[in-house]
């Protein structure tokens, strides 16, 4: 199964002239799936779409009706067909459809398919992936500059900007509109329309209740009949919930599991575990021997790689999922932030606005015990969150950039806007969720079709409606998803406080190349256009041993943004 797909809109003439020039390199099996006066979609012929039964349009990749979680196959358009979508269906999908004057593109609020876009020339332009978008875009992309200072000072903030000035991404649940020469863009699902409704909060065992059937209808879909399903298990909570949903509905598949050289990423034991009660056979892959080489990368045009690091993982997952001939790759990611792993105080807050001082001191003395520290520090704590407000603010980490520069304010994102009675928790939770899609890649040539089933829009909905403070019970994090699967999973995984981290690859590596780190920042684009802290740059690189705190880890964050540059040959 592929999830990639190109389409344009525009007059037939242009669309003619477009699908006869189109290039292929990037996906030579491009086959037309929509064939229309003023709208034209390509995909592979693994690309699963669902046609509007008047073929005005189509929707590309999965559907299924909320109700019983049937997979459909072909849907009546409707006067609302957004509406409909929205609160009678969920999926990983985006609609393209002509309407009577233009059309209209609607992407799905987990945003499993990346949607870029953009206009040129009177056409419109849809894509997955820079790759796809390049097949048919009339001219090279170029570096935007203020993206560039955008993706320097806001880490983590992935909103509607790209690396090209002339290209946008659709965010997850929005629907963008064009009727002439007029664009029209605004939120059709919102996650403010989601949050713990006024009046008693429910049980933790309605919560638990609540998640359990949300997550076991909803993940085994993306198992579809006749795909091989690989699963990227870690052993921690996240990708454990998974394998044990697809054990618990009888759903065969394959796990892969990558562990670091050191202790602190090594989770096999845990996998091994997960894997053994779920009656899955499991690869373990363990990091290869490797030398970051600043020089040679792999970056897409519209947007750097999160971290270089990260390749060592990157491609022995990659290499397992291809050997195996897998179908269809899955993993927790998303886990901490939909189920609430939340490491503020702000349940606190929560827990006095919703329920009162009893539920506030309770959760005080609970999130005291997870942090290992007293509930006053957490109190105090808690207050200081309250003074920061309820909106969701987006802090620029200017380490090691030029604080001299007049840096911008953070790009907006629809999810992060101020919403009147935010919960605090809320807040940061939506901050979390916005935040893991910088780490979330497009989809790639060659690779299949990848699934993060716990950011689907039933568990979206179900969690963003769940108190943050019951989340907290017994001193641990995403304590309703533990209980929720109590029975389901070995009580080793449910009941472990540690979690596994790669660290020690990101430390071991930049040791290995701090030297050849300096001059690769301080002799490169960014410092040319002056964006750098050149003296503390260099100063911290080279102090003597290892470092003492993790601003290396900014450092390796900066990077990819010289890699990016360069990319481009200027």
């Amino acid at each position: 199964m592929k999830l990639r797909f190109l389409a344009v809109a525009g007059s037939p003439a242009r669309l003619d002239r477009i699908a006869a020039g189109l290039r292929h390199p990037a996906a030579p099996d491009l086959l037309p799936l929509l064939q229309r006066p003023s709208l034209r979609i390509w995909g592979s012929s693994e690309t699963p779409h669902v046609p509007l039964s008047d073929d005005t349009g189509l929707i590309v990749g999965l559907l299924f009706r909320k109700v019983d979680g049937q997979r459909i196959e072909t849907i009546a358009p409707a006067e609302q067909l957004e509406r409909t979508l929205l609160d009678e269906h969920w999926g990983a999908y985006v609609l393209l459809r002509e309407t009577g004057d233009g059309h209209l593109v609607l992407r799905d609020p987990s945003g499993a398919i990346t949607t870029y876009c953009g206009a040129c020339e009177n056409v419109h332009f849809y894509a997955s992936d820079a790759a796809m978008l390049q097949c048919a875009w009339p001219r090279p992309f170029a570096p935007s500059v203020d993206f560039l200072r955008q993706w320097l000072a806001y880490p983590f903030l992935r909103a509607a900007m790209t690396g090209d000035d002339a290209i946008t991404e659709l965010l997850p649940g929005q629907r963008r509109q064009a009727a002439g020469p007029t664009v029209a863009l605004d939120l059709a699902w919102s996650p403010f329309d989601h949050l713990p409704p006024p009046g008693p909060p429910p049980s933790l065992e309605q919560a638990t209740e609540r998640l359990r059937r949300a997550i076991i209808n909803c993940i085994p879909r993306f198992a579809c009949p006749g795909e091989s399903v690989t699963l990227q298990l870690s052993g921690g909570l996240d990708s454990s919930i998974i394998a044990g949903t697809l054990a618990a509905v009888g759903r065969p598949f394959r796990a892969i599991t990558f562990a670091t050289r050191t202790a602190d990423g090594d989770e096999r034991r845990y996998a091994r575990l997960v894997a053994e009660h779920a009656g899955a056979p499991l690869a373990e892959l363990v990091e290869p021997d490797w030398t970051p080489d600043f020089e040679r990368f792999e970056t897409g045009p519209l947007r750097p790689p999160p971290n270089m690091m990260m390749q060592p993982f990157q491609r022995s997952i990659a290499l397992g999922v291809l050997a195996d001939g897998t179908d269809i790759l899955i993993d927790g990611g998303g886990g901490d932030n939909v189920l609430g792993r939340i490491s503020t105080a702000s349940p606190v807050l929560d827990a006095l606005f919703q329920s009162g001082a009893g539920a506030a001191w309770r959760t005080a003395g609970e999130l005291a015990q997870l942090h290992g520290c007293t509930a006053w520090t957490v109190l105090r704590a808690a207050l200081k969150r309250a003074r920061r407000g309820r909106a969701i603010p987006w802090s620029a980490d200017l380490r090691f950039l030029d604080r001299d520069l007049n840096w911008p304010a953070p790009q907006p994102h629809p999810w992060l806007a101020p919403h009147t009675g935010l919960p605090h928790g809320k807040a940061d939770q939506l901050a979390m969720i916005v935040g893991i899609r910088h780490f979330l890649a497009d989809p790639a040539p060659g690779m299949p079709a990848a699934f993060h089933p716990l950011m689907a829009q039933p568990l979206l909905e179900t969690c963003l409606s769940l108190p943050t403070w019951l989340g907290m019970r017994g001193g641990q994090e995403r304590a309703i998803a533990r209980r929720a699967f109590r029975g389901l999973l070995p009580d080793a995984i449910l009941d472990r406080r540690s979690k596994g981290r790669f660290e020690s690859i990101f430390l071991r590596n930049y040791m290995a190349s701090r030297a050849r780190l300096e001059s690769f920042l301080l002799d490169g684009h960014l410092a040319r256009r002056g964006l750098l802290d050149a003296r503390r740059i260099s100063a911290y690189l080279r102090q003597k041993g290892q470092p003492r705190d993790h601003d290396y880890l900014r450092l390796l964050e900066i990077v990819p943004a010289e890699q990016w540059l360069r990319s481009f040959g200027r």
